[in-house]
């Protein structure tokens, strides 16, 4: 596990896209989300998330990402495993993702997560980035998708 101090993990689907296709890419959304380093894998921060042998990490449930209560079966029911090299794989990075100009990075307050704290601390004392908090758990899509539409659109304009 590591603190601020330590290096956040990777969440290759943003850094890794960024890396392919920066070029393509007028402004990035980090939603409750990691920011890697290069090098960076997810289980550098989070510990091991399987046992050896294991094809995946089983879902968590709904509850635990602090969704409401309404939603929580329906969110369950979509959930699957998530495959073990997510967790395991490190990331290369060669700083494409901080030439993107508008960088955006939208913290689900009410989600309790370290490292997502960490990279909140990180974006809000860099200049580049806008940051935002809403106050829901981390399936901010299904608790507060007007507010999220919302800065989704501002992102993009």
């Amino acid at each position: 596990m590591s603190s601020c101090a330590g290096t956040p993990t990777a969440d290759s689907s943003f850094s890794g896209v960024a890396e392919q296709a920066a070029d393509l890419i007028r402004s990035i959304v980090f939603l409750d989300a990691f920011l890697p380093h290069n090098g960076d894998a997810i289980e550098d921060i989070t510990g091991p998330a399987v046992k050896d042998g294991d094809p995946g990490v089983p879902p968590r449930p709904a509850a635990a990402f602090g969704v409401n209560e309404a939603d929580r079966a329906w969110v369950d029911a979509l959930c699957v495993p998530q495959p073990i090299g997510t967790f395991t794989s490190p990331i290369r990075l060669t700083g494409a993702r901080d030439r993107i100009a508008r960088k955006t990075y939208i913290r689900a307050k009410s989600y309790a997560n370290p490292a997502f704290d960490c990279a909140f601390a990180a974006v809000q004392s860099d200049r580049s980035w806008r940051s935002y908090e809403i106050p829901c758990g981390h399936d901010v899509m299904v608790d507060t998708p007007d507010r999220l539409s919302e800065l989704l659109l501002q992102a993009a304009a």
